[in-house]
């Protein structure tokens, strides 16, 4: 007779075992049953809709020079379309706000909403000192409601689809293409090839359109998670290269490819591949940082411009020569007087919004000679906002955030 196998006895999981097991479960199917629900369909068609808004408003032909001549009195009403982008997009965020628990109260998420919360509590306790605490006020509502937004969106209905984060740079990818096609189209139809290759043109005078380049380059970073063939991608960034470098949005071109370049290194298999574009994705962050700075080290080499080619130096000036460079476009003026300004108040700053009120753009505008809204430097805004306190905030939450990114990618 044959020997008899001996059944090996089954391992009989506990109820907390069993509960977790049914719950991850019921977590993966629900997951999947999310992808084709109507409330997926709806929210993509509404986000395909406040995406065409968006672009209408970059798109739209206006008079920058009066528009920025009328920026005080503006400040003080607000943008009415603007205010409804952002109210939507924060409606958006908190329909699907309670599924986001999940991602937030993980082991890094813990962290990150802690450092998240020190800033926003700091930033709301910025406002008791305030100039003018209705349009801190404002300000401060906007931006929760981004917040709320971005949050609602990325961990509560991006998390919940299977392969969430791949799909979410299919959809930047796309937008970005889409863009890039419409704004091209309408430069096309309104300019010729070889007005907006003159070294001197540039959107910035009768429309928002230069704004466009930061998404660009959110797009072609988008375009490195995902696995399409070669030829697709250079296509996509080929597009994302040629509106970026029509625009002239010089600062934001150099930020994107940085971003690019470093996002190349990490997802690279290839070590001497990864370790070029860490190099090249460092040395473009220094240029940016130093320009974050004051540029110092980017004026003093001014005189390198003399060994590039005539018709390259106009191109990056826009026509204006060697001064353009010296004052970074006039950037390097306003940052000397707004360092007046943040010396008075290093620490707290002057309420989170607070430092642009109407009458200080009005008084800016006398010391540097151009209408400016904002510093057109992160760093020297935060410090003007919430002092040196709400840019530390940001900064160990910003970086946490990247170091909790490698370790996935490590993953």
């Amino acid at each position: 007779m044959p020997a008899q196998e001996t059944p090996t006895p089954r391992k009989r999981l506990s109820p907390r075992t069993h509960t977790q097991s049914s719950g991850g479960w019921n977590h993966a199917r629900r997951t999947a049953d999310f992808d084709r629900s109507t409330l997926y369909r709806v929210t993509l068609i509404a986000l395909a809709c406040w995406w065409a808004a968006y672009y209408a408003g970059i798109l739209t032909v206006v008079n920058m020079g009066d528009e920025m001549a009328h920026a005080a009195s503006l400040t003080e009403s607000g943008s009415l379309p603007n205010q409804l982008l952002i109210i939507s997009f924060g409606v958006f965020g908190l329909i699907h706000l309670k599924y986001a628990s999940r991602i937030l109260f993980n082991t890094q998420g813990r962290t990150v909403t802690a450092l998240l919360a020190g800033y926003v509590f700091w930033s709301i306790a910025t406002i008791g000192w305030s100039e003018d605490p209705s349009l801190s006020i404002r300000r401060l509502i906007s931006f929760l409601l981004v917040l709320t937004g971005s949050i609602g969106l990325g961990a509560g209905f991006y998390g919940r689809i299977p392969g969430g984060t791949l799909r979410f740079a299919r959809h930047v990818a796309y937008s970005g293409s889409a863009a890039a096609v419409i704004l091209l189209a309408t430069l096309v139809w309104r300019f010729s090839w070889t007005e907006m290759m003159e070294p001197g043109w540039s959107p910035k005078g009768f429309s928002r359109a230069s704004y466009y380049c930061y998404h660009a380059g959110y797009a072609a970073v988008a375009l490195l998670a995902l696995h399409w063939r070669v030829v697709w991608k250079a296509v996509h960034l080929g597009l994302l290269l040629i509106i970026s470098l029509v625009l002239k949005a010089r600062v934001a071109f150099v930020s994107s490819v940085a971003a690019f370049c470093v996002l190349s290194g990490l997802l690279s298999l290839k070590r001497g591949f990864s370790r070029l574009m860490f190099m090249a994705g460092g040395l473009l962050i220094a240029v940016v940082f130093d320009l974050g700075t004051g540029g110092n080290v980017v004026r003093a080499s001014a005189e390198l411009l003399t060994l590039v080619p005539r018709n390259w130096v106009d191109y990056l000036t826009l026509a204006e020569g060697i001064n353009n460079f010296l004052d970074l476009s006039g950037r390097v003026p306003l940052w000397k007087a707004l360092w007046v300004y943040a010396s008075r108040h290093p620490f707290c700053g002057y309420g989170f919004g607070g430092f642009w009120t109407g009458k200080r753009i009005d008084t800016v505008f006398a010391l540097v000679g151009w209408p400016a809204v904002d510093a057109h430097n992160g760093f020297l805004d935060e410090i003007l906002a919430t002092g040196a306190i709400g840019l530390v905030l940001l900064l160990a939450l910003w970086f946490y955030a990247m170091y909790c990114c490698l370790l996935v990618h490590k993953r």
